[in-house]
């Protein structure tokens, strides 16, 4: 018969087990996959960095533009990126926007836009949307011009870092040997730790 001690240390080895499925890990998107369109300005990438000068437009968009698109990985939570952005001069108007679209049907997801210097973090729950070709499109806009509306080049800058998707991870559970370990020592401690005492 189990002991009030050995039913609490099968609730925590319960509880360890669980928190162990529970963990989220990153899948990295790579900017260099992404086509660029810089009208007038330039588009600069690396694999975890895309930088607009003046204007463009950078874009992996199934949908759209006939691109690659983004493959959704399996248990997707959400879609985050870091971005900073510059409003240039004054006497110029310039606004970005990043948008993020089913690669299946085209329809809107969800995004951001601003025209105002500043900077943060943007997240996307991805949770219960109907994506049904697993693929997303992406596009990246940065547009100026002066009070005329007419396009000129100016010195805003986009910057988006670290587009990521965040998925549950089934594998972040303990190395199966240190967890027995930790089971077996723990149930031995309830049964025998009375006795000790």
């Amino acid at each position: 018969m189990l002991t009030r001690k050995m039913k609490l240390c099968l609730v925590v080895m319960v509880f360890l087990s669980i928190s162990g499925f529970s963990q989220a890990s990153e899948i990295w998107i790579n900017f260099n996959e992404f086509t660029q369109d810089p009208y007038g300005g330039f588009i600069y990438t690396t694999e975890t960095t895309a930088q607009i000068y003046h204007e463009g437009v950078l874009s992996n968009d199934p949908y759209t533009y006939g691109e690659s698109g983004i493959p959704i990985p399996t248990g997707v939570q959400s879609i985050g990126f870091n971005y900073s952005f510059w409003h240039g001069q004054d006497y110029y108007s310039s606004a970005f926007a990043v948008s993020i679209y089913n690669g299946d049907t085209g329809d809107y997801l969800g995004g951001l836009e601003g025209d105002e210097t500043g900077s943060g973090y943007f997240e996307l729950d991805l949770r219960g949307m109907d994506l049904v070709a697993n693929l997303l499109g992406l596009e990246v806009d940065l547009a100026e011009y002066n009070v005329e509306m007419t396009f000129d080049e100016t010195s805003s800058v986009l910057e988006i870092n670290d587009l990521k998707f965040t998925v549950s991870d089934t594998s972040a559970i303990p190395e199966p040997t240190s967890f027995l370990l930790f089971g077996f020592g723990l149930l031995a401690y309830c049964k025998f730790g009375r006795k000790l005492n």
